[in-house]
Formats: structure tokens, C-alpha cells, sequence
């Protein structure tokens, strides 16, 4: 492209002289005139087609939600039963941690009991704030599972840190 431009501009003159065919003038004006008169009727079309497609999408959205937000509503028995099958095992932690309480002079059992309490607070406001949020389905109950171990593994960790701490010092 830039050697066309450059052979172009090097011979200026040449091009300055050179007659256009007869007619041509002619031919290019109603060229221009044919694709001046298709171009609205397409833009038209066009646009009418882009507005049917974004109204069936907020329709159909409008529908979605409103049937989501109708399961979430609902009390959802899998995700009662299955957070009351996780909040057992949190708890059984909790009880087996506490007997670490009488060792709470030692600076690192000190720290992860504090840490552990964090996670249990974060348990709660996970039960509180999201759980009732969560839609009633297969992807809610893998979010709550998916919590729920993760900090079960982490309590268990804390646990056994704290257990090796006791076991070090006697």
C-alpha cells in the first residue's frame, strides 16, 4: 500500500493529465445513488431485528429471575439437612478444641485459638448472610459443601497444630 501511495505521489503529474473515460462520471453517480437508496432499508431492518432480539432477551431474563428468585425463597430442605450435618461436625471440633483451652498460655496455641473463633464467627455470618441467598439446587448445595469442608479442614489442621504444641511442651 505504501509503495502504490509513493509511486503515486513520485508521479503526480502523470495522474493530473490522464482523462477518465466518457461516461464515467455518469455511472459512478448512479452507482452512488442505487447504494444511497439500499442503505436505510437495511439499517432499518436491522435495527427492528436488534430491538425484537433484546426485548425477547429481557423478557425471558425477567421470567428467569422470577422463578429463581421463587426457589430461593423457598425453604430448602437439602440445604437444612445438609448444613445441620456439617454444623455437627464443626461442633464436634469445637468441643475437641476447647480441651486446648487449659493451654492457652502458650503463645501459639493462644494465636490459633483466636484464629479458630475468626473461622467460627465466619461460619455464622456464611449461614446467616448466604446461605439464604444460595439458590435451591445442585450448585447451591455444592457451595455449602464446598465451605463447609474447606473449614472443617482448616479446624482439623488448627486442631492437630495444637495438639503437636501440647505434645512438644510436655
Amino acid at each position: 500500500m505504501d509503495e502504490l501511495r509513493n509511486f503515486i505521489q513520485d508521479n503526480r503529474d502523470a495522474f493530473d493529465d490522464y482523462e477518465l473515460p466518457a461516461g464515467h462520471a455518469g455511472r459512478f453517480e448512479r452507482k452512488l445513488m442505487r447504494r444511497g437508496k439500499r442503505r436505510p432499508i437495511y439499517l432499518v431492518a436491522s435495527l427492528l431485528t436488534a430491538a425484537c432480539v433484546a426485548l425477547f432477551i429481557f423478557l425471558v431474563q425477567g421470567k428467569m429471575e422470577e422463578q429463581e428468585h421463587l426457589i430461593i425463597a423457598e425453604n430448602c430442605n437439602e440445604h437444612t439437612e445438609l448444613m445441620f450435618y456439617y454444623q455437627m461436625k464443626v461442633n464436634g471440633l469445637k468441643n475437641e478444641m476447647e480441651r486446648f483451652s487449659k493451654y492457652s498460655e502458650l503463645s501459639g496455641i493462644k494465636q490459633l485459638m483466636i484464629e479458630s473463633e475468626k473461622l467460627l464467627a465466619e461460619n455464622e455470618k456464611f449461614e446467616q448472610e448466604t446461605v439464604p441467598t444460595l439458590p435451591c439446587s445442585d450448585i447451591g448445595t455444592r457451595i455449602i459443601s464446598m465451605h463447609y469442608s474447606q473449614n472443617i479442614k482448616d479446624l482439623t489442621f488448627m486442631m492437630r497444630q495444637m495438639d503437636e504444641m501440647v505434645k512438644r511442651n510436655n
